[in-house]
């Protein structure tokens, strides 16, 4: 047994959806309206009642006739971030980033496909669709692996279930750069003091401005310039390593490196023995400009040519202490003017080292 307010006992137990007006008289509501905001209700606390109000206030909104109704937005993924920068890559490379898919939607959305603009750039170990639930959220991953130097930028694209149209959700970027692919020199052991001829070799041509590789050598016994440019459209460029005498055998390390790939070469030092061989010519006789000294180029292959003095020799004699017993060395000498210019080389001579 219940009583209400007036001491009328009964069986009913009032309940968040039963109402009374001012005189008593018992109100339904009905499902589809509100109740009044002003209606006094009498056999509640004041909690029971924001409880009643607050109840019928959302139910007003979401559902019954002339209800308001909510529509799911179009842009309900979002991308974090929303744009993607790879800086620089070398060609070949491979770079990678992650970037986070998340439903701001009310309720779930497939995405059925997430494209990247450009041949260079892909999406990684997803599978379409996926089904992200309201406020769900997941996290792939983006490669960007240049073919070519030069600046890419292009749009994330996604197709869901909601715009079957693609759209842009965020902004891809990356610059592809040439790379290292060899590097060497004209000799890889040296027995006394000297100079070895070394190249760098890029993977693609060097963009406009020319491409800066970085030079270093792990033996202060063999000095190298601490960089070396390869020129614009050019793939290649040549630097002098040279070495100190050593009392012992030491392997000197070269390393060229840049935009994030390295190439090595290993040159062998050594006291050099009894084996040298000494080199003499004569100066040139009909020569109206003066001679002002002598460089003296040594190869091993006949090819590639390495200068022997580290400056202009003012003898018509050399000593070449590098060399090895069982190799065969082809020699030759230029002479040098006072401002710098070279003649033609010499004849050719060679020597088999016993």
């Amino acid at each position: 047994m219940y009583m209400d307010q007036r001491g009328q006992r009964g069986d009913v137990k009032p309940e968040s959806h039963i109402a009374f007006s001012e005189n008593g008289e018992r109100l339904e509501r009905q499902p589809s309206l509100p109740v009044f905001l002003n209606t006094k209700i009498r056999g509640y606390r004041v909690g029971a009642l924001s409880a009643v109000i607050s109840l019928t206030f959302s139910l007003m909104l979401l559902s019954g006739c002339g209800g308001v109704q909510l529509n799911q937005s179009k842009n309900t993924i979002l991308a974090t971030p929303s744009t993607i920068a790879f800086g620089n890559v070398a060609v070949g490379q491979t770079a990678t980033a992650s970037v986070t898919l998340q439903n701001r939607g009310l309720a779930a959305v497939q995405v059925d496909d997430l494209t990247a603009s450009g041949q260079s750039f892909s999406i990684s170990g997803a599978t379409f669709p996926i089904s992200l639930a309201a406020s769900a959220s997941v996290t792939l991953k983006l490669v960007f692996t240049p073919t070519v130097a030069g600046s890419v930028t292009g749009p994330l694209m996604i197709t869901t279930s909601v715009a079957s149209t693609p759209a842009a959700i965020a902004k891809i970027s990356g610059t592809g750069t040439p790379g290292i692919s060899a590097l060497s020199c004209s000799v890889s052991s040296l027995l006394a003091a000297g100079t070895d001829s070394c190249t760098v070799k890029l993977n693609v041509a060097a963009p406009t401005g020319g491409f800066v590789v970085n030079l270093a050598s792990n033996n202060a016994a063999v000095v190298l310039p601490s960089t070396v440019t390869v020129s614009a459209n050019a793939t290649t460029a040549s630097f002098t390593a040279t070495a100190t005498a050593v009392t012992g055998q030491q392997t000197v390390v070269l390393t060229a490196t840049g935009s994030g790939t390295s190439e090595t070469f290993a040159i062998s030092l050594g006291t050099g023995g009894s084996r040298k061989v000494q080199l003499t010519w004569n100066s040139p006789v009909s020569s109206s400009d003066p001679i002002a000294g002598y460089d003296v180029y040594r190869s091993v292959d006949g090819v590639t040519y390495q200068q022997l003095n580290g400056s202009i020799d003012s003898q018509t004699t050399f000593v070449d202490g590098g060399v090895q017993s069982g190799v065969q060395y082809n020699y030759y000498v230029v002479s040098v003017d006072a401002a710098g210019v070279r003649s033609a080389p010499s004849n050719l001579t060679t020597v088999a080292v016993p």
